[in-house]
């Protein structure tokens, strides 16, 4: 045995280490992943039911940022 193989060891030990610390990173990552897009499936459900309650032919999304500059004779609430 070389005074190399203890270096090669521990080399190998680290990457199994650091590949454990990877692996319950993402699948800890993909579970939330998973959580986020069963949030977001319920929120479009939410809406379609809602349209459809109300007859709505039409359901639209529009960017909101920026809109009290774009429309500054709006009042806050158009209700």
């Amino acid at each position: 045995m070389t005074r190399s193989t203890p270096n090669v060891a521990r080399r190998q030990i680290h990457r199994l280490n650091v590949y454990k610390l990877l692996s319950n990173a993402l699948l800890r990552l993909s579970k939330r992943v998973s959580n986020s897009e069963q949030y977001v499936h319920a929120i479009a459900n939410e809406l379609v039911s809602e349209a459809v309650e109300h007859d709505c032919d039409v359901i639209a999304f529009a960017v909101l940022s920026d809109i009290r500059e774009r429309l500054p004779h709006a009042r806050r609430r158009h209700v």
